[in-house]
């Protein structure tokens, strides 16, 4: 099922949670200002963040997250950084 939610540009982007093989779970996939910000979830290291820079760049850190709202956060803010 899909919600949408407004973030920080004040756009509506729907949140959408699909099964990946059988134990990680993407929940929130974001494009800003070219940059892709990605939350998922897997068991042994709860929710997570990586971000695709416009150069291709693959960010994140092994920080654990327990909720989807947190890293999505996180995240954003890291995209923010970036800009």
């Amino acid at each position: 099922m899909s919600q949408f939610f407004k973030n920080d540009a004040q756009l509506l982007v729907p949140q959408i949670s699909y099964q990946i093989m059988s134990n990680i779970k993407v929940d929130t996939v974001v494009c800003i200002n070219r940059s892709v910000l990605i939350v998922y979830y897997t068991p042994g290291q709860c929710w997570q963040f990586r971000i695709i820079s416009r150069s291709g760049g693959i960010f994140g850190e092994q920080k654990i997250y327990y909720s989807a709202a947190a890293a999505l956060q996180t995240g954003l803010e890291w995209v923010r950084d970036e800009l």
